[in-house]
């Protein structure tokens, strides 16, 4: 199978965010980032057959992790991410290009991003801003 550069690139759950040296000196692998925050090393033929949904959390996470009060925040959480980490976004050149970063514990984890909106005040009226325009995405 013919491989390209898939880095930016999205299949399902999973963003795809580096190529890695090959393991074995024939398949390509690389590291992508699920939606749940985890990480996998998935080889790059899979990645194109579409054979992997997600880090495998999909059935038992992400089916619990939304419940109707999470789906606008999850959105919203997901969208943040990839403004700062996906250089083929159309909005990256605005955030990630600029140097803006997402808090680490928030890029890993939507469950400590939604914890902190809920208790710093998020309702579904409001939308997600930086008091710096110039600043991080950060508590």
């Amino acid at each position: 199978m013919n491989v390209k550069n898939l880095c930016g690139k999205r299949f399902n759950h999973l963003l795809v965010i580096e190529k890695l040296e090959k393991f074995d000196g024939k398949k390509t692998f690389y590291k992508c980032e699920c939606d749940c925050g985890n990480i996998k090393i998935i080889r790059a033929d899979q990645l194109q057959r579409n054979t992997n949904k997600s880090c495998g959390c999909f059935k038992e996470k992400h089916k619990i992790l939304l419940t109707e009060e999470d789906k606008r925040l999850y959105s919203i959480w997901k969208k943040m991410k990839e403004r700062c980490n996906n250089p083929k976004n159309r909005a990256f050149f605005s955030y990630g290009g600029r140097g803006i970063k997402v808090f680490e514990g928030w890029s890993k984890n939507f469950r400590e991003f939604a914890n902190w909106s809920m208790v710093n005040g998020y309702k579904n009226t409001l939308s997600l801003d930086r008091i710096d325009v110039n600043g991080n995405y950060e508590p």
